[in-house]
């Protein structure tokens, strides 16, 4: 049986799982965000610990800071592609 799988390959999938990224970090590929604040970027959540702000916009400008937990590495794994590929 063949299978056709569609990721998604937005901004909103360098954050993590729980809407977290980072502004103001230097950021490399395939390496953790240097610097920077993390912030909660999506579905303000009263009991998450980061602060909320409606400044981030995905992608280079925001990725959460531990690359290996950002969405767009993590949904890769369970497909059989590496996490380095490139979508």
């Amino acid at each position: 049986m063949l299978y056709e799988i569609i990721l998604d390959a937005t901004d909103a999938m360098s954050y993590d799982f729980a809407g977290h990224g980072t502004l103001g970090g230097t950021i490399g590929n395939q390496q953790d965000t240097i610097g920077g604040a993390d912030y909660q970027c999506e579905l303000s959540d009263p009991i998450d610990p980061l602060p909320s702000t409606d400044t981030c916009t995905g992608g280079a400008s925001s990725p959460w800071r531990h690359y290996q937990e950002r969405r767009g590495y993590v949904v890769k794994i369970p497909c059989g592609l590496s996490p380095t590929a490139l979508m």
